[in-house]
């Protein structure tokens, strides 16, 4: 056997130390790779009827404490609810004029160009916001409690939602605000006019007012709610009739997600029929916070004394269901 010559063995004892080198195991790579631990995953987002949204993709928000004062309202003109009447078999425009306390000059001088003697079957008349006898009293800003501001991921877009609450022995109309989201640094990055499901606030009660952006901004980003008009109704004004909701019943859902609502409208004697219903179904959590709501809507006649059956679902945009309202308006 042939011995290796000074050189060679050098030589050969580097080879052998970059092989041993190459072969040894990382230190990084020899430890286990752990799992995640489901509780430090975001919450799932269900919504209806959006596509569910993978638990990855929910922003975290940085909220801002609505700004609007709760003390007053700014004193703006109003501009009441827009209200329409689409004529029905034998109206007339004097009719007309006095189911709503109005004169025949009032309702002709809102709709302009019309044909008092030659009324259509579905044609639709503007109805003056309030009776000439209250035209000079102009309504009242109204206080307002403001909830705080929440926005939830629904489809490619998101919900903010924040809870009105009227303290007053008085409904609230006109209740009007705008949403605007802004970037870690406080920039705007575009906002939305805010509405509720209802177009007055019961006195008392409470509703969602909300604003549905199309796209959700990069996180993190702030919400901000300010409101811009609300007022309190006229006494007298003859638009809104005093209906109410019996027999409620409310079955949620086995996984809390989603609630089942039905139960009767009822219209009182001593009133004009209505023609027009709307119910706001609203979803809370267990800390009182919306986390869904619905508006339902009906057209078929109500008469005075009469009662009308309903039914509707509301869903969670954000985790369980614990109890479910339901509020009513009725316009003549």
């Amino acid at each position: 056997m042939r011995c290796l010559s000074h050189p060679e063995r050098v030589l050969t004892l580097v080879l052998l130390s970059l092989l041993l080198a190459c072969s040894a195991p990382d230190s990084d790579s020899s430890q286990p790779v752990l799992p995640l631990n489901e509780a430090d995953l975001p919450t799932q987002t269900v919504s209806a009827p959006a596509p569910a949204i993978p638990a990855a993709t929910r922003a975290s928000l940085t909220l801002i404490t609505p700004t609007a004062s709760t003390d007053q309202i700014p004193s703006l003109l109003p501009t009441p609810t827009p209200f329409t009447y689409a004529v029905k078999s034998g109206d007339t425009i004097s009719q007309i004029a006095q189911r709503y306390g109005l004169t025949v000059d009032e309702v002709v001088a809102a709709n302009p160009g019309i044909n008092t003697q030659i009324l259509s079957i579905g044609q639709v008349i503007q109805i003056p916001s309030r009776p000439a006898a209250l035209a000079n009293a102009l309504p009242a800003p109204a206080n307002l409690t403001i909830g705080p501001l929440h926005c939830f991921p629904s489809g490619q877009g998101m919900w903010c939602i924040s809870l009105l609450q009227n303290p007053q022995a008085e409904p609230i109309e006109n209740i009007t605000g705008q949403i605007t989201l802004f970037d870690q640094n406080a920039e705007p990055l575009g906002s939305l006019d805010a509405l509720i499901p209802l177009n007055i606030l019961p006195a008392r009660a409470a509703l969602p007012i909300a604003a549905f952006f199309p796209s959700r901004p990069p996180e993190p980003f702030a919400a901000q709610l300010d409101i811009a008009t609300a007022f309190l109704l006229v006494s007298g004004d003859v638009r809104y009739l005093p209906a109410r909701v019996d027999n409620l019943l409310t079955q949620i859902s086995a996984d809390g997600l989603s609630a089942q609502v039905s139960g009767r409208i009822f219209l009182p004697e001593s009133n004009l029929p209505a023609t027009e219903i709307w119910l706001a179904g609203i979803a809370y959590n267990e800390n009182g916070q919306v986390i869904g709501f619905r508006r339902w809507q009906s057209s078929i006649v109500l008469e005075p004394g009469q009662s009308q059956t309903f039914a509707f679902a509301v869903y969670s945009l954000d985790g369980f269901i614990d109890r479910l309202e339901v509020i009513a308006e009725a316009r003549p």
